[in-house]
């Protein structure tokens, strides 16, 4: 029997993800390891509470959700490597060496990052949904293995201008919130790879 087509195309490839320690991430992840034949996950994580990205996405790993996984195939768990870095940073916050990596190894990119607060600050909503895309492309662009499309940055105003109540009213419109109004905007600088 022949290989599903997504499967054959996940095989020995190389996937930066961004989001991966996210609800949706980290189901991603699980299901890539287990229903494919990738050959490394390099995962964007931020140190947080305490914890460096390595720590992180090592107690990933061990999570529950990664159980079914640590039974069939525990070596697949050792493909998974943090990237550290943050979506709202300029070129992501990633080290000249780590970038050098994603450059030259990676095939696929997986860029699920987000902020899902529905009260987020405009300016912070922008930063992560809108400029973090712009971000990935730039650094797409740099990858001997990937084709990516272009897009302009976009140009600002000041934080304390975007995150007055009524400027922010006024952008997103009949919009509920920021989040709704950055998802948008993100589905129209979408891009292929």
């Amino acid at each position: 029997m022949s290989e599903s087509p997504i499967k054959e195309f996940y095989k020995n490839k190389t996937i930066f993800v961004t989001g991966g320690t996210g609800f949706i991430g980290k189901v991603l992840i699980e299901k890539l390891l287990r229903s494919t034949e990738v050959s490394q996950i390099y995962v964007l994580t931020r140190p947080k509470k305490g914890e460096t990205p390595q720590q992180r996405i090592k107690k990933l790993v061990e999570s529950g959700l990664f159980d079914t996984l640590r039974e069939i195939s525990p070596n697949s768990l050792e493909r998974v490597h943090a990237i550290q870095g943050d979506v709202e940073e300029v070129g992501l916050g990633i080290q000249d060496t780590d970038l050098d990596i994603l450059y030259h190894e990676v095939d696929i990119v997986i860029h699920s990052a987000a902020t899902v607060r529905f009260d987020e600050n405009l300016s912070k909503a922008l930063r992560i949904n809108v400029n973090g895309v712009s971000e990935i492309l730039t650094i797409c662009k740099q990858m001997k293995k990937l084709e990516a499309m272009t897009i302009e940055s976009l140009s600002l105003l000041g934080s304390d201008v975007t995150d007055d109540p009524v400027f922010t009213k006024s952008i997103i419109g009949a919009r509920p919130n920021t989040y709704t109004y950055t998802k948008v905007l993100k589905s129209f600088i979408g891009f292929v790879l």
